[in-house]
């Protein structure tokens, strides 16, 4: 059996964030938390892209809070995709 990883993971929210399909991507990242699998830096970069592509500042705004409050540290790409949300 192939487990998931963090990496498959985000190549699944990778992929809903090219389509700008945000609600996919959250799904997603959401059953990261259900499984206790962590979602590292990229994950949530992938899951905020996602946001800007649908033009959702205040979701993008939500998932970074969210990276913060689960101690992942935000990049310039984390920063780059939230302005590019607003």
């Amino acid at each position: 059996e192939l487990a998931p990883s963090v990496e498959c993971y985000t190549a699944v929210i990778d992929s809903c964030a090219s389509r700008g399909d945000i609600d996919q991507a959250a799904d997603w990242i959401e059953d990261m938390y259900d499984r206790k699998i962590h979602p590292d830096t990229k994950a949530y970069n992938c899951v905020i892209n996602a946001a800007a592509k649908a033009s959702s500042s205040n979701e993008a705004v939500l998932w970074l809070d969210r990276m913060k409050a689960s101690s992942v540290q935000p990049n310039k790409v984390t920063y780059t995709a939230v302005i590019d949300a607003c």
